[in-house]
């Protein structure tokens, strides 16, 4: 059985302009890999907290914002 996995769960912008919010796409390829090795490496990196001000970028004004969720 596969236990981990380091697919990035890639998302999409769902809302309006005024208020968007993240929506993950769990649509993607998976592999399974060493829980070690990447426990360690998450350790190693990771972010600080609490979050930085900036951890999520401004939307360009060319960003596409679903209104629902695909």
């Amino acid at each position: 059985m596969c236990t981990m996995d380091i697919g990035v769960f890639g998302s999409v912008w769902v809302g309006n302009r005024t208020d968007p919010h993240p929506f993950v796409d769990f649509n993607t390829k998976h592999m399974c890999k060493n829980f070690d090795e990447i426990r360690a490496w998450a350790q190693q990196n990771q972010i600080e907290s609490p979050l930085p001000a900036d951890y999520w970028e401004p939307l360009d004004d060319d960003a596409y914002i679903w209104e629902k969720a695909p």
